[in-house]
C-alpha cells in the first residue's frame, strides 16, 4: 500500500515534504507529480524568513523545490502541463504525456494503478488546477507516517492506494 497526499497549495506540499525528509524517509523515495503552475519558491536561504523562529520556513529543508526546479515540463491530456519528481512519478506522467500513447489520461493511468476511478478523477482534478500530489514509494515502511505528515500539513485529500512498488534494481 502507498499513502497518496493531495494537497490544494505548493506551500502545504512543501511543509509535508520537508516533514517527511526531517523524518528520515528518504528524498529518493518522494514522488510528486504537480501542476506547472505552481509558483516554485525562491531558495529557502534567500528568502526573508528563513530560519527565523515561527517563520514559515524555520527549518524547512526545501526539498519540494530541489524536486521539481529544473524538470521538463509535460502535457497531459486531462491534467493540463505538470511536473513531476521521482521515479514513479516520472514514469506515471511520461506514459501519459503523449510520449508512448497520445490517447492516455492521467486519471486512468492511476485508476490502472490502483486507484479507485472517483478518486483518481479528483485527484487529476486538483493537478489541473494547480495542486500536487505527493507519495513515498517504499509503501512497507512509510505509509502510516505519510499519511500523519500528509494530515498534519492540510492535505485536501489522503488515500492509500495498492499501487504497485518499483521493484528493487
Amino acid at each position: 500500500m502507498v499513502t497518496v497526499g493531495v494537497f490544494e497549495d505548493y506551500g502545504s506540499a512543501t511543509k509535508a515534504v520537508d516533514e517527511l525528509v526531517l523524518q528520515k524517509v528518504p528524498e529518493e523515495a518522494i514522488n510528486v507529480i504537480a501542476s506547472a503552475g505552481v509558483s516554485i519558491l525562491p531558495e529557502v536561504s534567500d528568502r526573508p524568513d528563513f530560519g527565523k523562529s515561527g517563520g514559515d520556513s524555520a527549518g524547512s529543508t526545501d526539498t519540494l523545490n530541489e524536486k521539481l526546479r529544473g524538470q521538463s515540463v509535460m502535457g497531459i491530456p486531462d491534467a493540463g502541463d505538470v511536473l513531476a519528481s521521482g521515479d514513479q512519478a516520472y514514469d506515471i506522467v511520461r506514459h501519459t504525456s503523449g510520449t508512448f500513447d497520445t490517447t492516455a489520461s492521467l486519471s486512468q493511468k492511476l485508476t490502472d494503478m490502483g486507484m479507485n476511478g472517483d478518486d483518481a478523477a479528483k485527484v487529476t482534478s486538483f493537478i489541473k488546477n494547480g495542486g500536487l500530489m505527493v507519495w513515498v514509494t517504499d509503501g512497507t515502511k512509510y505509509p502510516a507516517k505519510a499519511a500523519e505528515v500528509f494530515a498534519g500539513f492540510g492535505a485536501a485529500m489522503t488515500k492509500s492506494v495498492s499501487m504497485p512498488l518499483p521493484q528493487e534494481k
